[in-house]
């Protein structure tokens, strides 16, 4: 069975002015890794998981593989 190749885990809005900077904290944890199979069961999908951060979809950075 195929599964997306990118799935919003979590997200906050931060409000930012010109040339501002702030730091935003996310924690994964197991459950934010396990999608839904075939028969409706959850299952965590074990292998290498990128993380992406930015301010839309389409212009996600890299931050770091898991």
């Amino acid at each position: 069975m195929g599964y997306p190749l990118k799935t919003l885990v979590a997200f906050e809005r931060v409000k930012l002015a010109v040339g501002e900077e702030k730091t935003v904290t996310f924690e994964l944890t197991g459950e934010d890794l396990q999608l839904v199979d075939a028969t409706g069961a959850y299952v965590l999908i074990h292998g290498e998981w990128t993380v992406f951060c930015g301010e839309a979809s389409a212009s996600f950075a890299i931050l770091g593989v898991c």
